[in-house]
């Protein structure tokens, strides 16, 4: 996809094509004018970016020389468009390749022995320009190549999500209360939320409305969170694990290689608080989850160690189930070929210390 853009980008700007030119003409409508005003939008947002770095002074960076294909192109197009010139932009495109495939070795080799000179120009050039940075300059262009590169990602996520339908999120209670005060008020939600008052009018409505909105929204919930697991089954099977929750991947051993995903790595036994808390909330089910959350935080730091004895216990007896499972595990994977998803201490050589060794070379 980059060396794509970076193609397009080269070509647009040998033809001098603008963005009204490129957005506004229906005769450049074509496949390769959209990575072209993608290429121009990251051009717009490096200039941003660039402006960050003003009072740095750093110098601008060489440019890369063309490849021989692009260099023939940026020859060749001349008498394309003499020939044809209200031709398309794909249409010389295609017309260059179609010359250049047509060509002969000879003809290509002086593009190539052209592109080597150029090459090792460049390679003499960068080395310079990297060795008068100061750190501070490499610090803050790697910052920006940083900065850039999680945009471009999270374009692509953005894309990616709106082209495969990805659930939206249902609306909070509060949230669907502010839109039903706007529709009624014609207020524009905007002005809504800046109303200081607006929580304490959610809060002052009687307990049978709030309910109201509460089991709207945990009937959408219940929706929302099929049709999201639906989807990231999908998402998954199209090979765009990076889209899907790490909760789900762990659950599906989606992160896992096809071969071995049979195999149900085991999970960490609960922790001795969190069993404490989940057997009082069985027992305390009309005590608010947050502030019951608070109160047993302080019980169980108040407990004695008797008193703690039987969850020491249970957790001590699953630990060790947990580890024999995660060894046997551990084996199987080991077996089938894939010592990445295993722990270094049981797939590397146990090693002694550099002490220990250096005693033993001492006493010899």
């Amino acid at each position: 996809m980059a060396a794509k853009t970076f193609f397009t980008g080269v070509l647009l700007k040998s033809f001098n094509f603008t963005p009204n030119k490129v957005l506004l003409n229906n005769s450049y409508r074509a496949p390769l004018v959209n990575t072209a005003v993608l290429n121009l939008r990251s051009h717009a947002s490096a200039v941003t970016a660039t402006e960050k770095l003003k009072g740095l002074n750093i110098p601008d960076k060489p440019k890369r020389p063309l490849s021989p294909y692009l260099r023939f192109v940026e020859n060749y197009k001349h008498s394309v468009l003499k020939e044809n010139p209200d031709i398309k932009i794909t249409e010389v495109v295609k017309k260059c390749a179609e010359k250049w495939n047509s060509m002969s070795e000879e003809e290509k080799q002086k593009y190539k022995e052209n592109y080597k000179i150029e090459s090792e120009k460049y390679s003499q050039t960068i080395s310079d320009y990297n060795k008068s940075l100061t750190n501070e300059q490499i610090q803050a262009l790697k910052e920006i190549a940083l900065e850039k590169k999680t945009k471009k990602q999270k374009r692509k996520m953005k894309k990616l999500c709106k082209d495969t339908n990805k659930p939206k999120r249902p609306l909070l209670p509060l949230t669907m209360y502010m839109m039903e005060v706007c529709q009624m008020s014609n207020i524009p939600l905007k002005e809504l939320m800046k109303d200081p008052d607006i929580r304490k009018k959610w809060e002052s409505l009687p307990e049978s409305d709030r309910k109201r909105y509460e089991e709207v929204y945990q009937r959408k919930k219940a929706k929302y969170d099929q049709d999201l697991l639906e989807w990231e089954k999908i998402m998954i099977e199209d090979g765009h694990q990076n889209a899907v929750r790490q909760r789900t991947l762990k659950e599906t051993n989606s992160y896992l290689p096809p071969d071995i995903r049979h195999l149900t790595k085991p999970k960490r036994p609960t922790s001795r608080f969190m069993a404490y808390q989940a057997e009082q909330q069985k027992l305390r089910k009309d005590v608010p989850s947050k502030e019951l959350k608070k109160a047993l935080r302080t019980e169980w730091e108040e407990m004695s160690e008797l008193e703690k004895l039987k969850y020491n216990t249970a957790y001590e007896k699953a630990k060790q189930k947990y580890e024999e499972d995660l060894r046997e595990w551990e084996q199987k994977v080991m077996e089938a070929g894939h010592p990445e998803f295993v722990r270094p201490k049981t797939h590397l050589p146990k090693r002694e210390s550099r002490i220990k060794t250096l005693k033993k070379v001492k006493s010899q």
